[in-house]
């Protein structure tokens, strides 16, 4: 016994003529809410002092708050951060993400006497969070050779 797709024939036909187009669906989310920050001076990384974000390079409803972003919205955000080498890191020297003061698990990155540090992580912020990029060091400074000191970038995704 045969195992055919049509139960009549074994043999394919001619492909028929295209049907009619579909209606249009609804619009998809948009990036409404993002913001893109850093900082191309010289700093000194210190436990309990954010990491300073000085410049906006484009932004909209996200605004540099003091060194920290307040958070408009509530959703699912993505959010890109890092540093610049740290010439004079040791073992123990981080950066991570803060919400409202607290370090958010999962966000802690080495600091490196090499190269940059960067993450990327996605998360669910409620209106009104602030956000930091906060480091664990005793008074280490971030190089300014070819690259920003730190930069974080958010964009909200859902």
């Amino acid at each position: 016994m045969f195992n055919y797709p049509n139960q009549y024939c074994c043999c394919r036909g001619p492909r028929g003529p295209q049907g009619p187009q579909g209606p249009i669906g609804p619009a998809g989310p948009g990036f409404e809410t993002y913001g893109s920050f850093y900082n191309s001076a010289e700093q000194s990384l210190t436990t309990g002092i954010p990491v300073a974000l000085t410049t906006t390079i484009t932004a909209n409803n996200l605004a540099l708050a003091g060194n920290s972003i307040v958070i408009p919205t509530t959703g699912t955000y993505l959010i890109n951060y890092g540093v610049n080498t740290v010439p004079n890191a040791v073992a123990g020297n981080n950066i991570f993400i803060a919400i409202n003061g607290i370090a958010v698990a999962g966000t802690q990155r080495a600091l490196s006497v090499s190269a940059g540090t960067s993450s990327s992580t996605i998360l669910t912020l409620t209106a009104g969070n602030i956000l930091t990029l906060m480091p664990t060091a005793a008074g280490v400074a971030v190089s300014t050779i070819g690259a920003p000191t730190a930069f974080l970038s958010i964009t909200q995704v859902a």
